[in-house]
């Protein structure tokens, strides 16, 4: 969760332009029911001024957005510490951590989870507010299709290894999921070497699949995959004492 002061900017405005997050959000992720709840709006001005807070006097308005995932959680956390760099003395990291003494009791009723803070005083405010929710959407996109990425891949490996429990033979059973994918020739080949050398060195095939599918579906005809695969196997020379591939 984060908190952010604005400078001349009211609690309608803030909640007017969540409100077109809240579109953008349902857009993209249509058929997600409740999507906005990820995200809540709550104006602490009036606790926060009666705690004696140095830089938050700066401030006409503090809000508290708050969120349920800690993913986009951390993602904030790292959002608030850029901005703090972009604007450097013009923007104070003011509260940390809920546990600080003092500001626990401002938040008790509201949140008891932890919470970031920082305090703006500038004079564009507007424009910077448009920024920080430009910001908040990315963050937000970013957290949705990494989840949703890995439940795909998730899902992937069950398939693959669902089919290799009704074929005779872990290699055949894993030819037998690869089918199901229908990956271009020349993937599906990197693919399988690189899925026989990984599996090889030890690693359970289901953690295998899940670090080599993503490659697989990048988009760049195998190209990522590819690289990985030479860069992999270079390394593995070396760790032998064998001369790198371009030596030999």
């Amino acid at each position: 969760m984060t908190i952010f002061g604005f400078a001349s900017v009211t609690h309608a405005d803030l909640t007017e332009f969540l409100n077109t997050v809240t579109e953008i959000w349902t857009e993209r992720f249509s058929g997600v029911a409740n999507v906005h709840k990820d995200v809540e709006l709550v104006d602490l001005s009036n606790s926060l001024r009666q705690l004696n807070l140095g830089p938050i006097d700066k401030a006409d308005r503090l809000f508290l957005i708050c969120s349920g995932n800690p993913a986009l959680a951390a993602g904030l956390a790292g959002l608030l510490h850029h901005i703090e760099s972009l604007h450097g003395s013009r923007v104070n990291l003011v509260l940390t951590h809920l546990s600080e003494e003092g500001v626990a009791q401002a938040f008790k009723q509201a949140v008891d989870r932890p919470i970031f803070g920082i305090v703006k005083d500038t004079q564009d405010a507007r424009r910077e507010m448009e920024q920080l929710v430009e910001a908040l959407v990315y963050e937000y996109v970013a957290v949705r299709l990494e989840e949703r990425r890995k439940d795909e891949v998730r899902d992937l490996v069950l398939r693959i290894l669902g089919a290799q429990r009704l074929v005779v033979g872990p290699s055949r059973g894993i030819e037998a999921g690869l089918d199901q994918l229908e990956l271009p020739f020349g993937i599906r080949w990197i693919f399988q070497e690189f899925l026989q050398l990984r599996t090889r060195l030890g690693q359970p095939v289901d953690k295998a699949l899940e670090d080599l599918l993503p490659l697989a579906f990048a988009g760049d005809g195998g190209a990522v995959l590819a690289r990985q695969l030479a860069l992999e196997t270079e390394v593995l020379r070396v760790l032998r004492g064998q001369p790198p591939q371009s030596q030999a």
